[in-house]
């Protein structure tokens, strides 16, 4: 399928694009896409339905999600495949948010501290994911605004599963920081599972601001 910006000259589609879990339990994986038509959203689409030359702003409205992940066993009493979301603009939870799903159904919201922090701009989990080494994946994630370091010098969470409701990043069960002001540490995220062969699960960190100088 073909996913193009077909209703306006100024639209745009595929700035960022996801694979998504199989959320309807048909067989087929999803995808979504980011489409901006004066708002950046964020479309999904089933995917038994991607055939042919599709508008742009077809499919399931989402809201302005920043990142998308799969969540692995976050909750390993599920049937569902698991997913987790970052929306760093939400006009209700200022700070940005996190959330992890049970197939359709939101299960978890993870918050950010601070007006601000851009919490949710950078997700990551599944099944590279289980940091504690105890069979259930946990969920990382950037904050790239936050200042406790210094004026956006940025944050990463760590949140082990399971857990359910609408939880503030305060508590998580881990936070690393930048370490200057500027350095937007967290701002991308990855989970690419053991790297150094210790049995646990690693990170790998974006920190889009730290200048040349800073690493010498």
């Amino acid at each position: 399928a073909v996913y193009a910006s077909t209703s306006c000259n100024s639209c745009t589609t595929g700035r960022t694009v996801w694979g998504v879990p199989d959320l309807d339990g048909d067989g087929c994986d999803e995808i979504a896409y980011q489409y901006y038509g004066g708002t950046y959203d964020t479309m999904l689409k089933e995917g038994e339905d991607v055939s042919g030359v599709v508008s742009g702003a077809s499919g399931i409205l989402y809201g302005d999600w920043a990142d998308i992940s799969g969540a692995g066993a976050f909750d390993p009493t599920s049937a569902n495949d698991e997913w987790i979301v970052g929306d760093w603009y939400d006009t209700t939870y200022t700070g940005g948010y996190a959330a992890v799903y049970d197939g359709t159904h939101m299960d978890l919201r993870l918050t950010g501290e601070s007006a601000s922090d851009l919490a949710g701009i950078a997700v990551a989990g599944g099944p590279g994911a289980d940091v504690n080494g105890d069979g259930v994946d946990d969920v990382l994630v950037g904050a790239a605004g936050e200042d406790s370091a210094g004026s956006a010098a940025g944050a990463l969470y760590l949140v082990l599963g399971p857990l359910t409701g609408t939880v503030s990043l305060s508590t998580a069960d881990a936070k690393l920081t930048g370490s200057a002001a500027g350095d937007a540490f967290a701002g991308a995220l990855d989970a690419p599972g053991d790297v150094d062969g210790d049995g646990l699960a690693d990170a790998l960190v974006g920190a889009s601001g730290v200048t040349a100088d800073a690493l010498s």
